[in-house]
């Protein structure tokens, strides 16, 4: 059994360095109060918290002391500290033996090792065995084999958005935890973009903030924190974005504004970030303002984050093919919109994945000539069996023209297509070898120049507005997609905006065959992707009549 709680405890026994480096007692400040209050109302629960921090309010510090309480009061516990480098899973740890070497000896229990990696409390004669039994461990996010050969009671996860590879090792590490009374994950963060690294922390927040209670979600506002402040002076006047920021954030003072003036002036900024999206990175009003994307964004984040607001929870209904029909189903894997319109027009774009249960999804989406999202599809499934499924897809909207991506197991979807007599399939004109005749292929194929084309019109779509996204999970996973330093936009895993892209092609052979989306190929001199829609069309005329 526990001997205190914990802000009891943290406040009677626990010292530490403050930030002027003199050494105090743990005077508990207002954002790990709030920690401790949810910690009480855990207590002796699998408790599981997720932190989204601005920088420097103490949520790390905390962190330890909470693994030092329940390791140097309870028998036979085991704590496991990770951070995203060594020398700040170190840090974290040193708190840990200051804790011990500084606390009264009436209450300190007996160690019988202190190294580099590990606490263990015992008694030092290993001939006896009547000490706690309990240890303190580290580790760094870059070891993938970290807690993985042991059971934990209690871990904590600091920086998670700067983790590498974190999707991958929390598969194992978070196993090690079991879900039994007495046990907690803390997972602690500032934000990190929304792809890379940080893209793991991103989708755990953006899963809390959609409802999800596996975890315990919270926010730390800075605003809250009254060392966060600069007096403004006598002269103080407010620009017309303060102005608007006060009347928004009641918590923003002028006494908030001067510090947040200070920052963005003097200390935020560098030649790749912009200094005001730095500020909301670490100074966050709302979680979305922290999640800002790392490089460059492909799509302006906070059109994306106004869309997501308005997309969230519009679908109809989610329903699965039976034998004969689409009928509803609250687990299925077909997401309706809007039912089809007889005399309407569809385009279904496809991403077709190796069917691999933990691989990458087949993918599709249904689009009509008013440039709506009506339908979505995605799941794990065999290539030959998601050829079937469009077919039926597309029959359900009108006959709509299928447009698979033929790249990789492709292949085998256009050839389930074949078999069902579909013949209502995108075509693609490519010019054979040997000679000047251009003839056509079915379905997408992405290479450098197509990729390109296709980002380019979806991203204008979202910019003009004229596409109607009803789909929050794919704006989300646009909000991933960045530039990187040589310019390549990687679309691995994107199964979603690939989807999409394809159909905003495949759209425009509906209705009309001079509509043809222009796809570019190794006899074309020009750089389509700069041309407008008229110049690509002119040109493709030119190319065909040569």
């Amino acid at each position: 059994m526990e001997l205190h709680d914990l802000g009891d405890y943290q406040s009677r026994f626990l010292q530490l360095v403050n930030k002027a480096g003199l050494r105090q007692s743990f005077d508990a400040n207002i954002y790990q109060r709030k920690l401790n209050e949810m910690a009480a109302r855990n207590r002796n629960k699998p408790w599981r918290v997720l932190v989204l921090k601005c920088r420097q309010i103490g949520a790390t510090t905390w962190g330890s002391s909470f693994i030092y309480h329940k390791t140097a009061t309870q028998f036979d516990k085991n704590a496991l500290i990770i951070a995203d480098s060594d020398e700040n899973s170190s840090g974290i740890f040193e708190k840990c033996k200051n804790y011990y070497a500084w606390s009264v000896p009436a209450i300190r229990p007996m160690k019988r090792y202190s190294n580099e990696k590990a606490l263990l409390f015992n008694n030092p004669d290993q001939t006896k065995d009547d000490g706690l039994n309990s240890r303190i461990s580290i580790a760094t996010a870059g070891n993938m084999a970290a807690g993985r050969s042991k059971t934990i009671q209690y871990l904590h996860a600091s920086e998670f958005a700067y983790w590498q590879n974190a999707s991958q090792l929390t598969t194992g590490l978070f196993q090690s935890v079991p879900m039994l009374d007495n046990t907690a994950i803390i997972i602690e963060s500032t934000a990190n973009g929304v792809s890379g690294k940080g893209e793991e922390f991103y989708n755990r927040c953006m899963k809390a903030l959609d409802g999800d209670k596996s975890f315990d979600f919270v926010f730390f506002d800075w605003k809250e924190n009254p060392e966060y402040e600069i007096d403004p002076g006598p002269d103080f006047v407010m620009t017309d974005e303060e102005k608007e920021l006060s009347a928004r954030y009641s918590l923003y003072t002028p006494r908030k504004l001067m510090f947040r003036r200070y920052k963005i002036g003097s200390e935020m900024g560098s030649a790749l970030i912009n200094p005001v999206d730095q500020w909301n990175q670490e100074y966050p009003d709302t979680p979305t303002h922290a999640f800002i994307s790392s490089g460059r964004p492909v799509f302006d984040a906070e059109k994306l984050h106004g869309l997501i607001s308005i997309a969230r929870n519009t679908f109809n209904y989610r329903a699965r093919f039976d034998a004969v029909s689409l009928v509803k189903d609250a687990k299925g894997e077909v997401v309706i919109y809007k039912e089809p319109v007889r005399g309407e027009g569809y385009a279904v774009g496809a991403d077709v994945a190796e069917g691999l249960e933990g691989g990458d999804f087949s993918t599709a989406y249904v689009i009509n000539k008013k440039m709506e999202i009506v339908a979505t599809y995605c799941a794990h499934e065999d290539p030959d069996k998601f050829g079937a499924l469009l077919v039926r897809l597309g029959k359900h909207y009108n006959n709509a023209i299928l447009a698979p991506e033929v790249n990789n197991h492709g292949h085998a979807v256009i050839a389930a297509i074949k078999n069902l007599e579909y013949y209502y399939v995108y075509k693609r004109d490519v010019k054979e070898e040997l000679g000047r005749e251009l003839t056509y292929k079915i379905g997408w194929q992405t290479n450098t120049k197509t990729k390109m084309l296709m980002l380019d019109e979806l991203v204008a779509t979202i910019r003009d507005g004229s596409l109607v996204p009803y789909c929050e999970a794919v704006l989300r996973e646009m909000l991933t997609l960045s530039i990187e330093s040589d310019g390549n936009i990687t679309l691995n895993s994107k199964d979603r905006v690939v989807a999409l892209a394809i159909a905003l092609q495949a759209i425009k052979q509906v209705g009309s065959s001079d509509l043809k989306a222009y796809v570019p190929t190794t006899a074309h001199k020009r750089d389509v992707t700069k041309m407008t829609l008229q110049e690509k069309l002119k040109y493709y005329d030119r190319m065909r009549k040569a």
